[in-house]
């Protein structure tokens, strides 16, 4: 990567996390981001040797569980990480010298890897030369699509074999524990005059070893989302301690985050907009916060440091543009060289019908989009309505989302681009590009051969990059702004 030497353009390193490299977090081939299994808590009791909670189950001896959200009746809280020393179909016990008894109903967890060791806080360079070409995928190639989990595909030279977990003597291993394992952080950044940004943040998940006379190693990270998506959870999200009663859609997601055991530094939540639900059946706590967005009008996401994102809808337009792309060679701007302009018909939706986990629905129409174009119907879950005594905001949301899509018009809905041209347009271009995130707003002027030049103003909805020893091309999926 000697292309990218802070000079001819940013210097590009690539980390592995060496945190938590021990027997009882880190074993080979064992992910750290083993799914957590959430049960719901009817009751506890402790009597000062041991604590008994109620609650179907099917945990095992010795587990770590930690339990939340329990309200105390009498005595101290209950709460807390213990080991389990008993369990039956409806009961676990644990040893504790706690006194008291509960009088509403919680969370127990287990599976906390995410808990108890942070990622990113030890990372070490891999030395640049032994990178190949890092290839990285975020976000959703349209706006009514949800986000699917960020990818990062990273190959490496492996001559001397320190890459192959199997090498357990390489200065990769710590003993008969290897740094490159699934679930291992990793993390891509690109330094700038002096400041480092973060491309990428995820989680190691699969290891293909090539052993032929070209030997490489090739490493697929998945961020956050990925993780989410393998906790199953059930229960009622909405407050505070994630139980009873209702609370904005940010408290809604953290509540949903908390129980699926997510460390609170890796999320962080906005929307005031009501949200609440009993989440009755078994669902991914990906399933969950997606929902929880397009029901809302607003989005989820893993942003470029690894860190879960919910905003509502009153939260996804920023004030301000952030980047400006052009096909003129503008000075401060960035040149594409390939464009998709669209009529934004396939997005056309003009009657949203919102309905609630209990079955409270609210339909709104935009009636001349509907005389216009012809009826286009959905029908959308939401955590909110009847249970969130949020009637008034409930149609106000279904009506913002039947209006979103209601007027066809023309629109970018990609652009790229070649990185390495980014040091003829103006110095600031890099520090501009740099930290480009989901979400954030762009302009993009189109000037065709035969009208007047065109302005868009567009939200980023992916962001790709293609890293090679010889260059470096970036890709956008972008929506209106309006």
């Amino acid at each position: 990567m000697s292309l990218y030497d802070g000079t001819n353009g940013p210097l590009i390193k690539v980390y592995v996390d060496n945190a938590g490299l021990t027997p009882s977090a880190f074993v080979l081939g064992v992910s750290t981001l083993a799914p957590n299994t959430s049960i719901f808590v009817l009751s506890a009791v402790g009597n000062g040797t041991t604590i008994v909670f109620t609650c179907t189950n099917s945990f095992t001896v010795g587990q770590t569980v930690k339990v939340t959200g329990l309200t105390t009746a009498t005595g101290v809280s209950l709460n807390g990480t213990y080991i389990i020393s008993s369990r039956n179909a409806t009961t676990f016990t644990v040893s504790s010298t706690k006194v008291g008894t509960t009088g509403g109903s919680g969370l127990a967890v287990v599976g906390d890897q995410l808990t108890t060791n942070t990622p990113y806080t030890s990372l070490v360079q891999i030395p640049s030369t032994d990178v190949r070409n890092i290839s990285i995928r975020r976000g959703r190639t349209r706006e009514d699509q949800t986000f699917q989990p960020g990818t990062m595909t990273l190959e490496l030279d492996n001559w001397t074999g320190v890459y192959d977990p199997q090498m357990l003597n390489s200065t990769w291993s710590l003993g008969t524990y290897s740094y490159f394992s699934a679930g291992r952080a990793m993390r891509v950044t690109a330094t700038w005059s002096g400041v480092e940004y973060n491309l990428y943040s995820g989680y190691i998940e699969q290891i293909d070893i090539d052993q032929t006379l070209n030997p490489i190693v090739t490493i697929t990270c998945t961020d956050l989302l990925a993780t989410l998506g393998s906790i199953d959870l059930t229960g009622i999200f909405g407050t505070s301690t994630g139980l009873g009663y209702y609370g904005s859609s940010a408290v809604f997601a953290d509540s949903v985050c908390r129980a699926a055991n997510i460390n609170p530094n890796l999320y962080s939540n906005t929307g005031t907009t009501v949200a609440y639900a009993q989440v009755t059946t078994t669902q991914s706590a990906y399933d969950i916060l997606q929902t929880l967005a397009t029901g809302q009008g607003g989005r989820s996401f893993v942003d470029r440091s690894g860190v879960f994102r919910f905003q509502d809808y009153n939260n996804i337009v920023p004030g301000s543009t952030s980047l400006t792309f052009s096909d003129q060679r503008t000075s401060a701007t960035i040149e594409y060289d390939d464009i998709a302009i669209t009529s934004g018909a396939k997005y056309l939706l003009n009657q949203v019908i919102l309905t609630d986990s209990a079955g409270y629905s609210v339909t709104a129409t935009n009636g001349y989009s509907s005389q216009q174009y012809g009826l286009r119907s959905a029908v959308l879950l939401s955590y909110g309505g009847a249970l969130g005594f949020s009637a008034t905001e409930f149609g106000t949301i279904a009506t913002y989302l039947a209006n979103h899509f209601a007027t066809p018009s023309y629109r970018v809905d990609s652009i790229s681009f070649d990185c390495m041209n980014l040091n003829g347009f103006g110095g600031s271009v890099w520090a501009n590009f740099l930290p480009l995130e989901l979400g954030q707003r762009v302009s993009v002027a189109r000037t065709p051969i035969y009208t007047t030049a065109t302005t868009y103003d567009c939200l980023v909805q992916s962001i790709n990059h293609d890293i090679s020893p010889t260059g470096w091309r970036t890709s956008l999926n972008l929506s209106p702004a309006n």
